[in-house]
């Protein structure tokens, strides 16, 4: 499964006259979908539990729908939310527990990981280059050697990254 917060239970009641078999699925703080099924004939249970299992596989499969790219993001700003369009982000400077993001006209600096932050860019207009620095692709002006250039901004590619780098751009 994988939602860790998903459970999944079957209990099975039997008595001379019928079977009874629950299944309960439940994620924590959703209320439960119970589906019972009774039965007195034993091939029709195992008929009847093996397409309620294909059926409950299918379903456990299936993943959230991602959610829809966003034009923004919301960067906390003394004690008020600040909006950042995504489109106005030139890099990514990763400093221990926080991340400075670099626009045309400010810097912001926010308790944030580097992974959560790369997690929330489209990495059709991002890439990381370094294990501290993000950037905008269409915002790279210049590449030498182990550096590249961003808005007058000198920033390290790491060699992790380079082959990465290479790989996203149109290079004759």
């Amino acid at each position: 499964m994988e939602n860790p917060t998903e459970q999944l239970s079957v209990s099975r009641n039997t008595n001379y006259e019928r079977s009874l078999m629950t299944i309960e699925k439940s994620n924590v703080g959703k209320p439960a979908e119970i589906f019972d099924f009774k039965s007195t004939d034993p091939v029709a249970e195992r008929v009847i539990l093996g397409k309620l299992i294909i059926k409950l596989k299918e379903v456990l499969a299936k993943k959230e729908p991602e959610p829809i790219a966003s034009s923004c993001i919301f960067v906390k700003v003394k004690s008020c939310l600040e909006r950042v369009d995504i489109k106005d982000i030139v890099h990514i400077q990763a400093m221990a527990d926080y991340v400075i993001i670099h626009t045309n006209l400010k810097k912001y600096t926010v308790l944030c990981t580097m992974k959560r932050i790369e997690s929330r860019l489209s990495p059709r207009y991002f890439t990381r280059v370094h294990k501290s620095y993000i950037v905008r692709i269409d915002c790279i002006s210049e590449i030498e050697n182990e550096t590249l250039t961003v808005a007058k901004h000198i920033i390290p590619i790491g060699l992790s990254y380079k082959k990465q780098l290479k790989e996203r751009l149109n290079i004759i």
